[in-house]
């Protein structure tokens, strides 16, 4: 069922640059440039084009995953939780080395947990050894960054599609343009074919980019948190006492930085 549901996609998103092809093709003489700048049926072969594209190449669970990432648990929030765990590693450990897996949540603010903490507690309140606990970590940071190296290279595509798409509409309304050089009335709308396409197309790119940026920096982020827990697993698993731990911590991150 599902390789039916991707096929479908895959020929919807095949079927809107057709659509936009053909829009631009056969009835832009009856849009007007609206504003200097609103030409529908541009509009029409870049973004469509793009659009259909992004559909016609990524599984569709991909996308919706790439629209959840960029409209939910921004890096603020990410940043914020980290900086937040790290004020509180050395009463995280000292409460561990005290009372085990019961102690770990007490005195913490749950909203401001990350998601990489709260797997480490989860597992650890399950008796799991500290050992497979690294590798699960491990794991869970491995996926995460490969998902938002996935997400980064579709909107590094939507980046580099827009101007392609656009030079398409550009040559398209020179091709209409010159065929039609002797009908005065169809000069404007195939001027504007040509040359807005082009600007759209930059405009696609340009917006691309600040959402390639805050992937980028989510990425950052959540790596930077799921190693904070790693490392508090290796001094843990070694018994460093929790004055230590912070100290090595602060060393650490000094280092990277």
């Amino acid at each position: 069922m599902s390789k039916i549901l991707a096929t479908i996609w895959h020929a919807f998103g095949i079927s809107i640059i057709l659509w936009g092809q053909y829009f631009a093709n056969f009835t832009e003489d009856s849009f007007r440039v609206h504003y200097h700048i609103v030409h529908v049926p541009s509009i029409m072969v870049v973004f469509l084009g793009v659009l259909g594209l992004v559909i016609a190449t990524t599984h569709y669970q991909d996308v919706w995953e790439l629209i959840k990432s960029l409209l939910t648990n921004p890096p603020s929030k990410i940043r914020s939780e980290t900086d937040y765990m790290e004020s509180n590693l050395r009463a995280i450990t000292t409460k561990y080395y005290e009372s085990g897996a019961d102690g770990l949540r007490q005195g913490l603010d749950a909203s401001k947990i990350p998601l990489a903490w709260k797997r480490i507690f989860e597992q650890i309140e399950s008796k799991i050894e500290i050992a497979d606990i690294r590798v699960l970590i491990l794991r869970y940071e491995n996926q995460i960054q490969f998902t938002l190296n996935q997400q980064i290279k579709m909107l590094q595509m939507v980046a580099a599609a827009g101007p392609s798409m656009g030079l398409l509409g550009t040559v398209l309304g020179l091709i209409k343009l010159l065929a039609e050089l002797q009908d005065f009335t169809k000069l404007a709308p195939n001027m504007a074919l040509a040359l807005l396409t082009t600007l759209y197309g930059i405009f696609c790119s340009i917006m691309a980019s600040p959402m390639i940026s805050h992937l980028e920096n989510k990425q950052t982020l959540l790596i930077r948190s799921y190693e904070q827990v790693l490392f508090w697993i290796d001094m843990v698993q070694g018994k460093k006492p929790s004055f230590y731990l912070e100290q090595s911590y602060d060393q650490n991150t000094n280092q990277k930085g």
